[in-house]
């Protein structure tokens, strides 16, 4: 949380820094000086920024020297408390509950897998169960109502956050919540915060934060999009 909450304060200053400032031209184009001591050109401007930037960098460290330990508390949550509390909930649905026989077997599915639990688990299988489950219900002629059984629900999409913690998917999870590759996108802006850190005496102590960002920029890579590979990481590299 403290993570996805950091990510969200340099993004928003990233994409309302040019934003902002054409606002306040537009607000007052003729008083300029106004614009200035009233102070709200800086609020696009925080001093402190490599600060935050470098202990979201270093908890993200944190978090991937002990991804290990942190699987391995999340095996034994998902198996021990997340398994069995489903299948008391998936009990209920016995009887009237208008179930087909499909729909149990992937409930089944899915609770199995849980409670079988292991490191190098694919979760891939348990989420489209869970999605294909969801489309079925969901459907006018279908007799289950998902909304009615909400503690089911809450229950199973918390069990599937958990899965985010073993293995890859922790990868996957710190990319969702931290990632900063959004800065390749800003380039000026970047070589900005970096020329303000350097020239503030107090922050400049986390000026190394910026080289780390610049590997991040391997994120938005995608194997479909072959030809912007050598673009990003060249822009990567003399960033860096």
């Amino acid at each position: 949380m403290g993570l996805s909450m950091a990510r969200d304060e340099i993004q928003w200053l990233l994409r309302h820094y040019d934003v902002w400032q054409q606002l306040l031209l537009q607000y007052s184009p003729s008083n300029k000086k106004a614009i200035q001591k009233s102070g709200l050109q800086n609020i696009v401007v925080d001093k402190f920024l490599p600060e935050l930037l470098y202990y979201l960098t270093e908890i993200r460290n944190l978090v991937l020297k002990n991804s290990n330990l942190i699987s391995s508390y999340y095996i034994q949550y998902i198996a021990g408390y997340d398994a069995p509390l489903l299948t008391e909930l998936s009990q209920r649905f016995s009887g009237g509950s208008g179930l087909s026989e499909y729909e149990q077997l992937l409930i089944h599915s899915c609770i199995q897998t849980l409670a079988n639990i292991s490191d190098g688990i694919d979760s891939r299988g348990v989420h489209l169960d869970w999605f294909r489950f969801q489309a079925l219900t969901s459907i006018g002629r279908s007799t289950f109502k998902l909304q009615v059984h909400a503690n089911f629900a809450v229950a199973m999409n918390t069990a599937l956050f958990h899965l985010k913690h073993i293995g890859n998917g922790l990868d996957e999870l710190l990319r969702e919540t931290s990632d900063l590759s959004i800065y390749c996108f800003y380039p000026r802006i970047f070589d900005l915060h970096l020329r303000n850190c350097l020239d503030f005496p107090l922050q400049s102590r986390f000026s190394i934060t910026f080289a780390h960002i610049c590997a991040h920029f391997n994120s938005p890579l995608h194997e479909l999009c072959p030809e912007e590979n050598d673009t990003i990481i060249e822009k990567g590299l003399i960033l860096n």
